[in-house]
């Protein structure tokens, strides 16, 4: 993927991304490409979904119809990765002869934001959109100004994933400068969202062998021709059992970019963007991070004491009554520890991944008690789903986690 790589921080035609991402999956002769685009509602980005269709899907994809090709497409305010996307999108592409060789799905996803050549140089979040002044991207300018609504509180949550308050980075002013905050924000965006993708697809086994490659770009809505900056790249090799997930690329730290012009295109880089490291773990690393702040917790309880006992006689190998004591066990768990609880669950890969924003504010104390208990609840809710040996798991790892 040197080609893609090499357009890393790097402002260029819309054209230029797309016929680069054809050439590279092309080389790779797979019997069937499968993409998913993740754009704006924005109608600004129909130029870009213009270039997509032309360039890539329609040589690339297996026609849908007689002379129609078409890509999975999500749109929706803010260009948010809505979980459980790509799942359906393999699917869809997983045809017949994908089975015994592989396929190609190419996870395109487009932030955006407006730019203006002025006299004192470019200005960024704002284009005259029916000869009035609008704000572009409004989600994400919808976000910086302390809006609420559903979509802004998703996009929000992305933004404080982890240690680092991303969205207080770019309100101030002493880190990042005000006419650079809307860029900066579209960047730290899609970023985000392409990292929530990959977390779906290392949760995820594919119907067949299947490599996934994912591109965050930032789509750059100009009086004229639009253009585009590719902001990383995951690739995700499930062709084999030996499954390997790297990324490369800008961080998500928007006080760490760096932005500099060449022949009035803009070019943006940090300390990581041409570094090539292992796509994280999310789940591991929550758990690394509760056990970092957090002692085991210790519970004198006689429901507890009740539940270990049944373990130590083996009831809990009774696929008749394992269920029963799960369900008992995760309300107990609600009651007396349901951070520590929720954390362990999510760890072990029974919570769903769209947690993982929750699940971090739960691990380092900026998130109570309600939170975790309504992750235990959806828990309780699945049990009748779980396999005998799955439960018997669930209620093992709950007690050492968990200790009487």
């Amino acid at each position: 993927m040197r080609e893609i790589r090499d357009l890393i921080g790097s402002e260029r035609e819309l054209d230029d991304v797309s016929r680069a991402l054809k050439h590279e999956v092309d080389s790779l002769r797979p019997p069937v490409v499968g993409a998913l685009h993740v754009v704006c509602s924005d109608e600004s980005e129909q130029e870009c979904m213009e270039a997509f269709q032309r360039w890539f899907v329609q040589d690339m994809l297996p026609s849908l119809k007689l002379g129609s090709r078409a890509p999975f497409r999500s749109t929706n305010l803010g260009a948010r990765y809505e979980w459980g996307s790509i799942r359906v999108a393999e699917e869809h592409f997983a045809t017949p002869e994908t089975r015994d060789r592989f396929k190609v799905v190419v996870v395109k996803l487009n932030g955006h934001v407006a730019v203006r050549d002025e006299p004192g140089g470019p200005c960024y979040g704002y284009l005259e959109r029916y000869q009035t002044k609008s704000a572009c991207c409004g989600a994400l300018q919808a976000l910086l100004s302390g809006e609420h609504s559903p979509a802004i509180a998703d996009l929000n949550d992305a933004f404080g994933c982890g240690n680092l308050d991303r969205l207080a980075l770019l309100l101030n002013t002493d880190r990042v400068p005000p006419d650079q905050r809307a860029l900066l924000a579209a960047i730290v965006s899609v970023r985000l969202q392409a990292r929530r993708a990959m977390l779906d697809i290392q949760d995820y086994q594919a119907s067949a062998p299947t490599l996934f490659l994912v591109l965050p770009c930032v789509t750059f809505n100009r009086p004229g021709r639009d253009t585009e900056l590719v902001c990383g790249l995951y690739t995700a090799d499930h062709r084999s059992e030996q499954r390997t997930e790297e990324y490369c690329g800008l961080g998500d730290d928007p006080a760490k970019y760096e932005l500099h012009y060449e022949a009035e295109r803009l070019r943006v880089a940090d300390d990581q963007s041409r570094l090539q490291r292992p796509a994280r773990n999310h789940r591991n690393l929550v758990l690394e991070e509760w056990r970092a702040r957090h002692q085991p917790e210790q519970r004198d309880d006689a429901r507890l004491t009740k539940l270990r006992a049944e373990v130590a006689a083996k009831r809990h190998l009774d696929n008749a009554y394992v269920r029963e004591m799960l369900t008992t066990l995760l309300w107990v768990a609600a009651d007396l520890v349901p951070v520590s609880a929720a954390i362990m669950l999510f760890a072990k890969g029974i919570t769903g991944i769209h947690h993982v924003h929750r699940v971090h504010r739960l691990a380092r104390n900026a998130a109570g008690q309600e939170e975790a208990r309504q992750i235990l609840a959806e828990v309780r809710g699945k049990v009748d789903q779980l396999s005998p040996e799955q439960a018997r798991r669930v209620i093992e790892s709950l007690l050492e986690r968990n200790p009487a």
